[in-house]
């Protein structure tokens, strides 16, 4: 589960996103979506009330699908920027993303 610290960084990093001031980093938007799939993924094998609830799956696989390309695209593999590499990093934690 995120720490709270976690929560707060993936919190500021979707506002960045979704509400830019500045220009965004391909690498803070596949970061974003790879978060977004483990924050989903992680709740649902804990059975939380609210992934039964809602079609979290729906939503997993998404984000999980928008996360596996935008590994796969030659900016997040060839530029070292900090979102490129967590991103890489988080990628590779779980090779295979069903």
């Amino acid at each position: 589960m995120l720490s709270i610290a976690q929560g707060l960084q993936l919190e500021k990093l979707c506002q960045s996103i979704y509400f830019p001031t500045e220009t965004l980093n391909p690498g803070a938007i596949t970061l974003m979506h790879g978060l977004i799939y483990f924050c989903i993924d992680d709740f649902m094998k804990e059975h939380d009330r609210f992934t039964e609830e809602h079609d979290c799956n729906t939503y997993r696989q998404q984000s999980g699908d928008a996360f596996a390309v935008a590994l796969a695209q030659y900016d997040t593999l060839a530029i070292p920027t900090l979102e490129n590499i967590q991103a890489l990093s988080l990628g590779v934690s779980c090779p295979s993303m069903s």
